[in-house]
């Protein structure tokens, strides 16, 4: 059964070249959403393993996007790549540190996203078939 994955991003083109790439491996099958809204519609009404997510997008950027996912089910389980051109260190440890998800910087190589969305996939396998995973997100309080 073929990994599914939602890949949120603004950009177009973009989508569309990661998408080909990652359906021709053939262990993948690519759903797109070019805003923020679409993705987390997306990602509620399908579950997909796991979600490729820009975060550089207009009115609702990624992190916008990351909280609202992880704030509950039925999407707070779904593993979290983030894309991005920001590689700055804050960035990083944001993505990284604060909300556990990982970071691939654009421009993306095409053996990235599959190598992370195989292991992040791998991650959710067991909560989906009802044993303990990957737990649930729950913002750290300050």
């Amino acid at each position: 059964m073929p990994i599914q994955v939602l890949l949120i991003d603004d950009e177009a083109s973009l989508c569309q070249v990661l998408k080909r790439g990652l359906e021709a491996v053939g262990d993948y099958q690519v759903e797109v959403a070019l805003s923020g809204s679409d993705g987390l519609r997306k990602a509620r009404r399908h579950g997909p393993d796991v979600i490729l997510l820009d975060i550089n997008m207009p009115r609702m950027n990624g992190f916008e996007v990351l909280r609202a996912l992880k704030s509950g089910y039925p999407s707070s389980h779904i593993p979290v790549i983030m894309l991005s051109c920001l590689t700055d260190e804050n960035t990083k440890t944001e993505c990284n540190y604060e909300y556990g998800e990982e970071y691939i910087e654009k421009p993306v190589e095409l053996c990235a996203p599959r190598t992370h969305s195989r292991r992040a996939a791998a991650l959710r396998a067991p909560a989906a078939r009802g044993r303990p995973g990957r737990p649930a997100y729950s913002r750290p309080s300050t």
